[in-house]
């Protein structure tokens, strides 16, 4: 409430519902910008250290789609709101397939991590 208060003062004249929409909206935002900022390190780590059709392997080695992001973004648990947003992106640039799907179908790192870049530059355009 506190917070809300806070934004509210700085916008002369809103009133506490817009000040809670717009935290709501910056919040939505800041994780749309890290899940981009993820798949485009992810892709980054695939052309780095090479890919391989299964296995997490370690980190600084070849590593599968889900380790490759797992290196780009490593935390014991990743946040909710996320891992969300960053399923429902790859799962509407894979047109409802799954990750494992489109790496039996092409077997290439480099697909992969053309992927990734796709999902990102989405991400970006719904900012």
């Amino acid at each position: 409430m506190v917070e809300q208060f806070a934004v509210n003062e700085k916008v002369a004249g809103s009133s506490p519902a817009s000040g809670a929409i717009t935290i709501s909206i910056m919040k939505r935002i800041e994780t749309r910008n890290e899940a981009t900022e993820i798949f485009l390190n992810a892709a980054r780590y695939i052309r780095q250290y090479g890919w391989q059709e299964k296995g997490m392997s370690v980190d600084g080695q070849p590593r599968c789609s889900m380790g490759a992001l797992a290196s780009a973004h490593p935390k014991s648990k990743w946040n909710k709101k996320l891992a969300s947003l960053m399923y429902q992106a790859l799962y509407e640039e894979l047109n409802g397939k799954t990750l494992t799907q489109f790496n039996y179908k092409f077997k290439d790192g480099n697909k992969v991590a053309n992927l990734y870049e796709q999902v990102a530059r989405s991400l970006t355009r719904q900012s």
